[in-house]
């Protein structure tokens, strides 16, 4: 059973060893430094050496997955806020951000954590040198420069689109009479349907299934 790993930073890199229990058979998941907690008074510096070398270590295979996703022609993004602690020039209180990039083939598909403390245009930017093709993500604008930097075809969150039709159903108030709203959220629907029969087909076959239609 290997251990999975991520990145969180540009020199940092958690790892998540999976971990038996023999009491109830179940598999979990802790990272590093959960492990070597019980050890922390004999070996004080033993987490930040773990980090530092996995770091290290691991920064050849976090490039060859950034090289497999950007070869790909479809990447989806988003950005969620984390709280850190004792971060270099901000207050515990202030938010930093977790960014996330999905992409490469259907079949080996290639999940990407990248930290960085801020939510600017830079970071889209940078994550996605080197792209071209489609590019997936909310409405954030904050993606708009790499988008044109990077002449990539912008698409939309089709659950972000979904909840405005909701939203604007719900803001009839009792009286609901059937108008665009209903239609866009029936063609929505039926959207949500055609893809969960797709589903179960492989990447081939869901094209040849495109293809037909």
């Amino acid at each position: 059973m290997q251990a999975l790993l991520f990145k969180y930073s540009r020199e940092h890199a958690w790892i998540i060893h999976p971990t038996f229990n023999s009491q109830n058979g179940n598999v979990t998941g802790l990272i590093t430094f959960r492990l070597v907690k019980p050890q922390e008074k004999a070996l004080p510096r033993m987490p930040e050496i773990m980090g530092l070398k996995a770091g290290h270590l691991i920064q050849p295979v976090i490039n060859l997955l950034r090289d497999r996703l950007l070869a790909y022609d479809i990447i989806q993004m988003d950005e969620t806020p984390v709280q850190v602690l004792k971060e270099s020039g901000k207050s515990a209180q202030s938010k930093s951000y977790l960014w996330l990039q999905r992409g490469g083939p259907p079949d080996q598909p290639v999940l990407l954590y990248e930290y960085d403390p801020g939510r600017s245009a830079n970071v889209p930017r940078r994550l996605l040198a080197g792209f071209a093709g489609y590019l997936q993500t909310d409405g954030y604008a904050g993606y708009h420069a790499a988008v044109a930097i990077g002449a990539l075809t912008h698409l939309g969150c089709m659950a972000h689109a979904r909840r405005k039709f909701s939203d604007a159903i719900k803001a009839q108030g009792k009286k609901k009479k059937k108008g665009h709203a209903h239609q866009g959220l029936l063609l929505i629907q039926k959207r949500y349907q055609i893809e969960k029969q797709a589903r179960v087909l492989t990447p081939v076959a869901r094209s040849l299934r495109l293809a037909l239609a």
